[in-house]
């Protein structure tokens, strides 16, 4: 008879079984990297400009250079961008995902992330705001 501990970790198994995406291309690699975006005062940005802060909804306008191609939502409001190194999208409680393209080589990945974290680096330092990879945002936990 298994434990419950054991039963447990079938359960985690097969949750991300699940999620196993279809094998399309074999050797490539895609990252997904989630942010919170806050002001330097450590409070969440929302999607429209607030209490004298950038939304998020500039942030994605600024990053169309790069990433053109735009995906609205079923109120137009501009939810989700790609281009050739790949996609930023905005996730639940106005997170801010980098999806890297499918690459071959994890340096090709590695430069991928940083080029979207230096466009969104170089854009937050002048207006107070940072981004943080954390699966939670700690203020509120």
């Amino acid at each position: 008879m298994a434990s419950t501990n054991d039963k447990n970790k079938l359960r985690l198994v097969s949750f991300f079984e699940s999620g196993i995406k279809e094998k399309r291309e074999t050797g490539r690699l895609g990252v997904e990297v989630e942010h919170h975006v806050l002001a330097n005062d450590g409070s969440a940005i929302g999607y429209e400009p607030a209490d004298g802060h950038m939304g998020i909804r500039d942030l994605l306008v600024h990053l169309s250079t790069w990433y053109p191609k735009q995906t609205h939502s079923a109120t137009h409001e501009l939810i989700g961008l790609e281009g050739s190194e790949g996609s930023v999208t905005l996730e639940p409680a106005a997170q801010l995902e980098f999806s890297a393209a499918p690459y071959t080589r994890i340096a090709d990945v590695e430069r991928a992330y940083r080029s979207f974290r230096n466009r969104i680096d170089d854009y937050f330092a002048p207006r107070c705001t940072h981004i943080e990879e954390w699966g939670y945002n700690p203020r509120f936990a």
